[in-house]
């Protein structure tokens, strides 16, 4: 993801043409949205993992109702619109799926947080 992103346009421009340039700043986004999403997907199977089947259904019913909110006002804008504000009701989520994942296991959410800001923001330098 951290390459697509950083190499967008010319993954754009080697694929499809100069004609869908355009089509590299919504590629941005969906990586960033791509690099979280491998965060809070995993969630899922530990509560299931756990038998917390309804904490699942509870957590995953908000987060789609969020997402499809955000789906939906940013559709009265533009496409890119939509792919921001899909990406910014990733980023809210992304910090409640970390602490649902240490809840379960027992450990604080500074355990799990940590770690993914290290290799996040040293990746990204």
């Amino acid at each position: 993801m951290a390459y697509t992103f950083v190499y967008s346009s010319e993954i754009i421009i080697f694929l499809f043409g100069n004609k869908w340039i355009e089509i590299s700043r919504l590629l941005k986004i969906f990586c960033i949205v791509g690099m979280l999403e491998t965060i809070i997907t995993p969630v899922g199977t530990l509560l299931l993992s756990f038998g917390k089947t309804i904490q699942l259904f509870k957590f995953s019913t908000a987060l789609r109702v969020l997402i499809i909110a955000m789906i939906v006002f940013g559709s009265y804008f533009s496409v890119k619109a939509i792919a921001i504000c899909y990406m910014i009701a990733t980023i809210i989520i992304t910090p409640y799926a970390i602490f649902y994942a240490a809840k379960e296991i027992g450990k604080s959410f500074i355990y799990l947080a940590a770690p993914l800001l290290k290799s996040f923001f040293g990746n990204a330098a």
